[in-house]
């Protein structure tokens, strides 16, 4: 007996959750197995991200020499780049 793959898997909502880009399960739901994986895997990347800029702002902020300053900068911009292209990958399956 075959089933429907796609309607059979679903993502526990704390591992949603966690993520704090809230993805939407029945969204999800309707995704190929291939997209809906890599979704769930950009939103966890989203979320690493976002705890390391907390990271890299708090070490902005304390910094005592300009050119730490400034490579920690360039860090966090390559970052906030990363994920703002993640970010559009993930948005249509957010819930509103």
């Amino acid at each position: 007996m075959m089933t429907n793959h796609a309607s059979t898997i679903a993502y526990p909502a704390e591992k949603l959750a966690k993520f704090r880009c809230p993805l939407d399960p029945e969204k999800l739901r309707l995704a190929s197995p291939d997209a809906r994986d890599a979704i769930v895997a950009y939103a966890g990347m989203i979320a690493e991200y976002r705890a390391r800029l907390s990271d890299l702002d708090a070490a902005i902020a304390t910094c005592p020499d300009e050119p730490g300053k400034r490579r920690l900068l360039n860090e966090s911009d390559s970052i906030r780049q990363a994920a703002r292209l993640l970010y559009f990958s993930v948005q249509p399956y957010q819930t509103q």
